[in-house]
């Protein structure tokens, strides 16, 4: 960089490349670290990636209202390592905290104005663009779609006045779609996805038709994490088996021990694929996803895992396997303040007593069961008026396949879309057919 275009350095440079192998891993660990600061210049992208983590230590000490103070006026703050940094944290916070998400957001929303004249502006108005789209991703894990709709109108009016890198787009695109995956908008959200995959194919040389082949290096797992999303909009969808082959091309790109949670959720994903088109493989998938779940997923993970593993049971003829694993699910998830999901195990157990002719005792010590359920505030009221009539329908043996599949979409919807759940497909009665009204479940 130095050198500022010097032949004979570019040449040199070249004969490394091609001779050493140390000179190829620096080289691209230097792609990688321009890659995720989104700016072209190395020296820049080295600097500043060593300084961002001290930068954010020292204003991560500060009460928030002094962390806006201070990169608004400490220009040591006003970095764009900096921002890079605050944009992925923010995303990385989303899920779990998203209050934190938005806070990290709105700090690096306040750095790319005070960045010109020593940055391109096209550039800076990239990384303006990108704030603003975690800002939005962040209003969206709040369940704020007006803000975060906001946010992403501010964000493609700057991407339009800026440099028009794909990859720039293809970040941005992806953080879209989850909103309108929040938004049950899953045919929308699914083809942004598809955009995304595309651009980083071509990214690495490779055409249209060459979407699913191995990319290179960071390109590859972002494809990859982009297809994983695009198969839970399909599942969703009832496109299962096009979502079973994305997720199993998915799982030869995304190495486990850098993307546990990602590789959890294709596992999880094509177990759940498997019991839908009853599968052969499907105890083997199973294992394999309550495998990974055991090693890198937490109590609900588990827990939602056996639903699936009650599907397996009876589908063997094992009624009272796949009870007691519905029972221990919505016990657990009622321990730990899982509303959402009790209530489901509660309507497999419902939809499985139909199945067998169970005496009305067991329907009615279900709608007790319930009880707890509505105490918790992510069961929505829609899905409370919904669980009502499943209770008086218990108490009064007028519960049919249809209540519980209405039922259970709308309790379903309740809960913000995730790549930790998949939707269970219907429990199906012993002739293999259930009433009229009986939807798959979510």
């Amino acid at each position: 960089m130095a050198a500022r275009g010097s032949q004979t350095v570019d040449r040199a440079l070249r004969h490394l490349l091609a001779q050493c192998r140390t000179c190829r891993r620096g080289c691209d660990a230097l792609r990688r670290l321009s890659r995720e600061a989104q700016h072209p210049d190395y020296v820049i992208v080295l600097t500043e990636a060593r300084e961002a983590p001290t930068l954010w230590r020292q204003l991560a000490a500060l009460p928030y209202p002094s962390q806006l103070a201070a990169v608004e006026t400490d220009e040591s703050y006003q970095r764009w390592g900096l921002c890079r940094l605050l944009q992925r944290l923010s995303g990385e916070a989303a899920c779990q905290d998203p209050e934190s998400a938005r806070r990290l957001a709105n700090l690096a929303v306040r750095i790319p104005p005070f960045l010109e004249p020593a940055y391109h502006p096209d550039s800076v108005r990239d990384l303006q663009a990108l704030s603003f789209c975690y800002l939005a991703n962040a209003w969206r894990a709040l369940r704020e779609p007006h803000g975060a709709a906001d946010a992403f109108d501010v964000a493609r009016a700057l991407l339009l006045a800026g440099t028009g890198d794909p990859a720039v787009t293809a970040e941005a695109l992806a953080l879209e779609a989850r909103l309108l995956r929040d938004r049950r908008e899953l045919a929308a959200a699914a083809a942004l996805l598809d955009r995304v995959e595309a651009i980083y194919a071509a990214a690495s040389g490779l055409g249209e038709d060459a979407k699913g082949a191995a990319l290179d290096g960071g390109d590859s797992e972002r494809a990859a994490k982009a297809r994983l999303h695009r198969a839970w909009c399909l599942y969703h969808l009832g496109r299962v088996e096009e979502a079973r082959g994305l997720l199993e091309q998915t799982a030869e790109q995304l190495d486990p021990r850098r993307h546990r949670r990602s590789a959890m959720a294709v596992r999880s994903g094509l177990a759940w694929c498997a019991i839908s088109l009853a599968a052969p493989d499907t105890e083997a998938r199973l294992a394999a996803a309550v495998q990974r779940a055991g090693q890198v997923g937490d109590d609900a993970d588990r827990l939602r895992l056996r639903r699936a593993e009650a599907r397996v049971d009876l589908a063997a003829g094992e009624r009272g396997l796949a009870e007691q694993a519905l029972r221990a699910a919505a016990a657990g998830f009622i321990e730990r303040d899982l509303g959402v999901d009790a209530a489901l195990s509660y309507l497999d157990l419902a939809a499985l007593y139909l199945r067998e002719g169970a005496e009305p005792s067991f329907f009615h010590q279900l709608s007790a069961d319930l009880l707890p359920v509505f105490f918790y505030p992510e069961v929505g009221r829609e899905a409370m008026a919904f669980l009502l009539w499943f209770q008086q329908a218990c108490e009064t043996g007028k519960l049919t396949p249809g209540i519980v599949a209405a039922v259970g979409q709308a309790v379903e919807g309740e809960r913000q879309p995730s790549l930790a759940w998949w939707s269970a497909p219907q429990i199906p009665s012993k002739e293999g057919t259930g009433d009229a009204g009986a939807a798959a479940l979510g």
